[in-house]
Formats: structure tokens, sequence, C-alpha cells
């Protein structure tokens, strides 16, 4: 059985193309996306009893019916930030909330000066997780399943050799 994470999570496509977002939204947390409207949740329930993975933007929420409570390029932008500058590369997906509990906090100067020194070397991921932000941000979301979702679909198109 695949991963699949018990929150609303955003990861890449693929590692080296982080560019391109990927959301996964549990049944649990169909409430949290249809606007409190309990047909939409039904319709969810009944269509997508595993959950939904979209694209991670304002036209994949927009295909499904559904939105998030927060600003969809706030996160991409504070995600490809975190990502590029290394903090989030050994991650497999990331809470948004607590990417937004981030984008909140960004403005820190807390914060700015550890993502700084992790970008100058000065310290590493363990030194981050002290901070109350950062280190839940670090947290990999709980998930049910065993196979890494990436493994999955490269051995399906025969991309991954799995002979040993």
């Amino acid at each position: 059985m695949l991963k699949q994470p018990d929150r609303i999570v955003i990861y890449p496509q693929r590692k080296n193309n982080p560019e391109y977002l990927l959301c996964w939204i549990p049944p649990g947390s169909f409430k949290d996306v249809s606007g409190n409207n309990p047909d939409t949740v039904t319709e969810l329930q009944e269509y997508y009893p595993t959950g939904i993975e979209t694209e991670f933007s304002q036209e994949g929420f927009d295909e499904f019916g559904i939105s998030l409570p927060y600003q969809i390029e706030d996160l991409r932008e504070a995600y490809l930030f975190l990502f590029k500058s290394g903090i989030l590369v050994e991650l497999n997906f990331v809470d948004v909330k607590r990417l937004q509990d981030y984008v909140d906090k960004k403005d820190d100067q807390n914060i700015k000066d550890l993502i700084k020194r992790f970008s100058d070397h000065e310290i590493t991921l363990r030194d981050l997780e002290h901070n109350p932000i950062l280190g839940k941000l670090l947290e990999e979301p709980k998930s049910k399943g065993h196979e890494d979702p990436s493994e999955a679909f490269q051995k399906l198109s025969g991309q991954l050799d799995t002979s040993d």
C-alpha cells in the first residue's frame, strides 16, 4: 500500500523538479477544503474515498471544487524557498498547516537568522529542530501504508530497477 499522509500535505512531483508541486488531501480533511459545505464533503467522500491528489495550484483545486483556507502562492513561495535552501530536501511531505505557521512567522528575526546560518553551513538540520516553527515543519507527517509513492510510480513505469 502506498504511503498516504493523514493530513493535507504538499510535495514535489519529482525531487529534481521541485517547481511542480502536488497536494494530497486525505478524506478526513475534506471538510477543511469544502468551505464547510456538507454536500461537497459527501460528494468528495463518494468519488474519492481514499483521498485526492491534485496539482498544488488554484486550477488544481478548482478542478475538484475545493479550496484551501490559505494563500496558495504564499505557501508555494515558502515551500520553494525552503526546498532550495536545503531545509526540506529530506522530507517526502510537508504539512500545509505547519508550512502556513512558517509563512506567518517567516519575518521573525530568529527564524531568518537560523535559515541564514543553515544556508551558510554554520548549523545543521538537527539545530533547526529546536526552533518551534522550523522543528514542527521538519517533522514528517504520519502516514499509513509503507511504499513511497515516487518509487511505486517508477516501478510501474519501468524506470526503477527492482532486481537485486
